[in-house]
């Protein structure tokens, strides 16, 4: 079960719509180093996806919940869209 802090990450993530992030294609690294310079104090890498699911990996968790954010709003929101591409997002 994800903690407080990932939780408030999904919800800032959700009602910014990214919208610090560049308009255009973008990597998920970029994503991530963005989502980490706009909310330092919500993404904790000591946390990660192993500690929280039984199929997690050796990620921090907030990566997930920025990944959750993104396919949220993909599917319900036109300011994002998953280009196909493995690990690229388009921001409008």
């Amino acid at each position: 079960m994800a903690r407080d802090i990932e939780h408030a990450l999904y919800q800032r993530l959700m009602n910014t719509k990214f919208s610090f992030i560049e308009r255009g294609i973008q990597s998920i690294e970029y994503i991530y180093s963005s989502v980490s310079n706009e909310y330092p104090d919500l993404c904790d890498n000591t946390y990660y996806c192993y500690e929280n699911c039984k199929n997690g990996n050796n990620q921090p968790e907030w990566n997930h919940t920025v990944r959750n954010a993104l396919q949220s709003l993909k599917n319900h929101d036109d300011h994002v869209r998953y280009t196909g591409r493995k690990g690229y997002w388009e921001f409008y």
